[in-house]
Parts: structure tokens; C-alpha cells; sequence
């Protein structure tokens, strides 16, 4: 299996624990408050907050345009940080997932930022797992190169099939308010 293979699987996985720890966050009953600090902190806390398919040419090879808003959640302003975009529509396939990859801007705290894929070849209609990150394991730093709040809210993902909707079509990340 390549490094490239790893990393995608490995992503793929970080993914989907993230969802399901998100979900059960979100459907579990309000535990007691956690601890306070007797000083605030002040951390960037980046979110993956919306996906949107603006999109879909119907050519013969046709390519898609997607939006991915990322939400600084944090107090501090965050530098620039890696964003994947990853999808599959056949993961038993021997390289199943295509990977894009760029950089947000400077996110000031409380603010939003959008990056924008253009993907050739995705197929029409497209049926396919597309999974979004930010803040994404790079050589030497397996959480991220932030110290965030939450790790939890960096991955959003979800399954589509475009023969079922209209576009644009937008998609919010339940665990970012």
C-alpha cells in the first residue's frame, strides 16, 4: 500500500470517528460544566461550517465547482491552513479516493473564509462521499498544526447523488452553529 494510500485512509478514518464522535456529541444528553480557567486563553478553533456545490458542467468529461466555508470558532485570528477536499464513488477501488488541497487566508477570530475546488472528471450525475477538512495532519503534526479548541468540528462529511437535487446545493455541518 503507497504512503499516498495511508494518508487518504488514514484521513478517511480521522473523518469518519470525527462524524460519529460529532453526531453522539450532538444527540447525548448535557453533561456536567468542564473545568474554568482562572485565565483566558485565547486559540484559534477552525471548523469545516458549509459545503456548497455551485456547479456541474454536463460535458462529455464534466467537472464541478465546490465551496467550502471554514468558520474561525476561536479567539485568536488563525493563520493559513490547509484544506482537503476529498471524495470516492467506489471505495473498494485500489486508489479510491481523489484528493485536492489549499490553503485557507488568515481567518481574524469570528470570521469566515471560503475556498473554493474546481474537480475535473467527476461524472454526471455525480454520486460519490466527500469528506472536508481543515486544519489537517501534516509531517509532524498528527492534530493539526493548530491547538484548537475542538479537533471535533475540522471534518465534515456526507454522501450525494446530484440526479436528487437542484444546484446549487448547500450543505451545513451540524456541529458548527
Amino acid at each position: 500500500m503507497t504512503a499516498r494510500r495511508h494518508a487518504v485512509l488514514g484521513l478517511l478514518l480521522v473523518g469518519l470517528v470525527g462524524l460519529a464522535l460529532t453526531r453522539s456529541a450532538l444527540t447525548a444528553p448535557p453533561g456536567p460544566p468542564g473545568p474554568t480557567l482562572p485565565f483566558p486563553v485565547k486559540v484559534s478553533d477552525l471548523a469545516v461550517s458549509q459545503v456548497r456545490l455551485s456547479s456541474l458542467t454536463t460535458k462529455e468529461f464534466p467537472s464541478a465547482t465546490l465551496h467550502v466555508r471554514i468558520k474561525n470558532l476561536g479567539s485568536k485570528d488563525a493563520p493559513p491552513s490547509p484544506v482537503v477536499v476529498c471524495y470516492t464513488t467506489d471505495v473498494g477501488a485500489s486508489n479510491p479516493f481523489l484528493v485536492y488541497r489549499k490553503d485557507t487566508p488568515v481567518i481574524p477570530a469570528g470570521a469566515e473564509a471560503s475556498v473554493s475546488f474546481f474537480m475535473p472528471n467527476v461524472g454526471n450525475p455525480w454520486r460519490t462521499l466527500l469528506i472536508a477538512a481543515v486544519d489537517v495532519p501534516v509531517a509532524g503534526h498528527p492534530a493539526g498544526q493548530l491547538t484548537e479548541l475542538s479537533e471535533l468540528n475540522n471534518v465534515f462529511g456526507f454522501t450525494f447523488d446530484t440526479s436528487k437535487f437542484t444546484l446549487p446545493k448547500v450543505w451545513d455541518n451540524p456541529a458548527v452553529d
